[in-house]
């Protein structure tokens, strides 16, 4: 397994992970985004601006979106990463960066919470936390008063949503830089989940990508020219099955029927 590869194209353009079939292939994909992510973004929306562009994206989980913040939320695994990305192709079509501001950050922490918010909990593992988001070279002030961890404000809050919310994201649509950051957030927290003492269950579900590429299509997205065969298989056979249904109508079976047919002719044959 070409760990070095999945990852690049991990960040920069996932669609084409859906090359790797084997299990372990999968597995190894579906672990660089453990965890559901609902981010914020502080921007500006152009005249266009149309949120149901973003809510028919294959498996986006929330969209609620105002003239200064978009907000969005992904799944775990495979199906966020592309998720993510679609979202990031659509983004610079509908708003326009706002430069004072930036994007933050919710992981789920759900399954740990009533561990991980606890003040003991926060206070032990606040250090090494501010630690890693200096290597962010986005905050670097660290006798600011929010240069800490905090159930309130702070670059880090443990939000009563249940999330753990990274606050010091920068302005972005980039999907590499983006994908960048959450993956640095889900690095922390699985530490910290770690540390919680409660055994994590993750779950990933299976893309559906018949779904996926009949949006890609419909949206203009541009595939990688290592799936556009599997693609055009996919919308080819999706025709043939529609010719079908109309030439020859499927005729649901009458088991009872069914059953008498095939006792008289066993009883003819005996």
């Amino acid at each position: 397994m070409d760990k070095t590869l999945i990852t690049s194209l991990a960040l920069t353009n996932p669609i084409a992970l859906l090359m790797f079939k084997k299990e372990e292939e999968v597995n190894y994909i579906n672990s660089l985004l453990p965890y559901s992510i609902g981010f914020e973004i502080e921007c500006n929306s152009l005249e266009n601006f149309d949120s149901t562009i973003f809510k028919v994206i294959p498996d986006i989980m929330h969209v609620n979106c105002d003239r200064g913040e978009k907000r969005f939320r992904i799944p775990n695994g495979i199906r966020g990463l592309i998720c993510l990305h679609n979202i990031c192709i659509m983004l610079p079509k509908q708003c326009t960066l706002n430069e004072g501001s930036g994007i933050h950050y919710h992981i789920d922490c759900t399954d740990v919470y009533t561990v991980t918010h606890t003040s003991n909990f926060i206070k032990a593992n606040n250090d090494w936390i501010i630690d890693e988001l200096l290597g962010w070279g986005t905050v670097s002030d660290v006798t600011n008063p929010y240069a800490k961890c905090s159930t309130s404000r702070g670059w880090v809050r443990y939000s009563y949503l249940n999330t753990i919310e990274f606050r010091v994201g920068e302005m972005t649509f980039d999907y590499t830089l983006i994908i960048t950051r959450m993956f640095s957030c889900t690095s922390i927290v699985s530490k910290l989940k770690s540390f919680s003492g409660i055994a994590a269950i993750v779950k990933y579900e299976k893309i559906n990508t018949f779904l996926l590429f009949s949006y890609l299509k419909t949206a203009g997205v541009e595939l990688p020219l290592s799936l556009k065969s599997l693609y055009n298989k996919v919308d080819l056979l999706k025709e043939e099955l529609e010719k079908l249904s109309k030439e020859q109508p499927v005729i649901p079976l009458n088991t009872t029927v069914a059953t008498k047919v095939i006792k008289s002719r066993v009883q003819t044959m005996t």
